[in-house]
């Protein structure tokens, strides 16, 4: 495998989807299409099945989430998108981020409720038929202090257990026990150090995104991260763009961990794996103004030798990038643990 040059390669085309049918019909009474958000998609397969989870904020700018399917085609299917947030119970009344997880046949999710300090990770069973909850959602407990704030846990599957990512750099790897009711106890189960300084020495340290998927002996996900571009280009995007000096750009890395405890990591992008876009001049005020541009991978399928992942592209809309898997092999690099 080999190293990303010094600049990442731009990425690959967004295919932007359509937001008439992203936006569940019980919510059309309150803004039209056009006037909402829709951001931060997570694709997963259930079944045989394409779905997709994404964030809606309307323009009473509460945040919700909602639920879609999609046909083999990657198009979203008309009337399939189901207003979540409404049918959540012991979930508050903020939702962000969802992330979805097969089991055992059984259909997860899990999201956030902000920044709230401390803020909560909740769980919810899925109907795989109608896409509605099967029951409360919980709460995600650690058996160990945690930060203040926490959204970026991936969810995985193993040998009939289910596991969560909680953090890539040390890759502390938590076994979920769903068993009985009420909170969702996450006991550390693996932590593998490795050296990550290079990638967080220039682009911040790797976040947790896409839950990962299996491909031969190991398990790949995307991640991202969170830096500020060089000065000299902050200068000139606050100059003719309006951006803020401080503005963050999200970019978005590559690793893998091999799919046999302690779930070791084994590869990663030196650096992003492409270069996200500047955000475009808008019309409507974005929701981030504290961003200069982002491209935020929240799920990801492997189609044959094909990489499907969807990201939010800003806060402007749920888009689908398509590549190569050996344009992912390219990009990484041995890592060193221990």
């Amino acid at each position: 495998m080999h190293a990303l040059s010094r600049r990442p390669p731009p990425a690959p085309p967004l295919d932007l989807l359509p937001v008439e049918p992203l936006l569940p019909a019980s919510w059309r009474h309150e803004a039209a299409p056009e006037r909402c958000c829709f951001f931060n998609p997570s694709i997963a397969t259930h079944d045989g099945g394409l779905i997709l989870a994404y964030r809606v904020v309307l323009p009473d700018l509460r945040r919700r989430i909602a639920i879609c399917r999609l046909d083999h085609e990657y198009r979203v299917m008309p009337g399939s998108a189901v207003p979540l947030s409404d049918l959540l119970v012991d979930g508050g009344p903020w939702h962000a981020d969802p992330r979805c997880c097969s089991f055992g046949g059984r259909l997860l999710l899990h999201f956030n409720n902000g920044n709230p300090n401390p803020n909560d990770i909740f769980l919810v069973e899925l109907d795989p038929a109608t896409l509605h909850p099967l029951g409360p959602c919980r709460t995600l407990v650690l058996d160990h202090p945690r930060s203040p704030v926490e959204k970026n846990w991936m969810f995985f599957a193993h040998d009939d257990a289910l596991y969560a990512v909680y953090s890539i750099a040390p890759h502390r790897v938590h076994r979920v026990e769903l068993d009985g009711a009420g909170p969702v106890r996450c006991r550390s189960a693996h932590c593998t150090t490795w050296d990550s300084r290079g990638l967080s020495a220039r682009y911040g340290d790797p976040r947790g995104s896409a839950p990962p998927i299996r491909c031969g002996d190991l398990y790949y996900s995307f991640f991202h991260t969170r830096h500020r571009r060089p000065l000299a280009t902050r200068l000139v995007n606050a100059a003719f763009r309006g951006q803020p000096l401080g503005a963050f750009t999200y970019g978005t890395g590559v690793y893998a961990f091999r799919a046999e405890p302690p779930f070791a990591p084994a590869w990663c992008s030196p650096g992003l794996l492409f270069e996200p876009p500047l955000r475009p001049r808008a019309e409507r005020p974005a929701l981030s103004p504290w961003n200069d541009s982002v491209l935020y991978v929240s799920g990801a399928i492997l189609d044959g030798d094909r990489w499907i992942v969807s990201a939010g592209a800003h806060t402007d809309g749920c888009a689908l990038l398509r590549f190569g898997h050996d344009d992912v092999l390219r990009a990484m690099h041995t890592v060193t643990t221990g």
